[in-house]
């Protein structure tokens, strides 16, 4: 399943449609997550590595994207914390 995973990431399209955007990916900056819920997730192998362009990442738990913090089941219970803590510490 990762070295399938690993092909469709590697394939130009996704660094040609972020050029065509004018973006730029950069790889070592890429995260990986598996997304399901808990009894999905417990069935899969997480220790390998996918293989994104010229660089490995290992799948996370939690990854973030534009600024909001998704977890794997996405229950939004780590962006819900983040958001807290920095609520708190802003009130004093």
């Amino acid at each position: 399943m990762h070295r399938r995973l690993s092909t469709c990431v590697d394939t130009n399209n996704i660094n040609s449609s972020c050029k065509s955007r004018s973006l730029q990916l950069n790889a070592s900056k890429t995260d990986a997550i598996m997304l399901g819920s808990k009894s999905k997730l417990n069935k899969l192998v997480l220790d390998s590595s996918i293989q994104v362009f010229s660089s490995k990442t290992q799948p996370t738990a939690v990854v973030r994207d534009l600024g909001v913090h998704l977890d794997s089941e996405l229950s939004m219970k780590q962006h819900v914390d983040k958001v807290t803590t920095r609520a708190t510490y802003a009130f004093f």
